[in-house]
């Protein structure tokens, strides 16, 4: 019996409560296809906000490229519009990973890239 190839998916949608092991499973199906995470999450946005929002280690974040997390700091104003609004584009399948409903909403139900 012969292996087919698998054709990487469109996007990879990862959601779930904080220490759910979505990164972990985002890792392993980024080792199989041209996986970049997008963080879907309304806390690993703000630069040092490391405790209480499991953000990925920096180590982890070289392993994979990943997106929307340490873009600003806690004194300024973010929302789940802004990064509707923010672009993500790479050559490799989207994985959304996080557990902030609304910001689901915004991040993935919009035509935004």
């Amino acid at each position: 019996m012969s292996v087919q190839p698998v054709a990487p998916p469109d996007a990879v949608l990862l959601a779930g409560p904080t220490c759910a092991g979505k990164t972990a499973l985002a890792l392993e199906l980024a080792a199989r296809f041209p996986v970049e995470i997008v963080s879907v999450d309304s806390a690993q946005v703000y630069r040092g906000m490391d405790v209480g929002t499991s953000k990925p280690s920096p180590a982890v974040r070289a392993q994979v490229p990943h997106h929307l997390i340490d873009i600003c700091d806690p004194a300024e104003r973010y929302s789940a519009g802004a990064s509707a609004a923010m672009p993500c584009r790479s050559s490799a399948t989207s994985g959304r990973v996080g557990g902030c409903r609304c910001w689901w909403a915004a991040r993935c139900c919009t035509s935004a890239p």
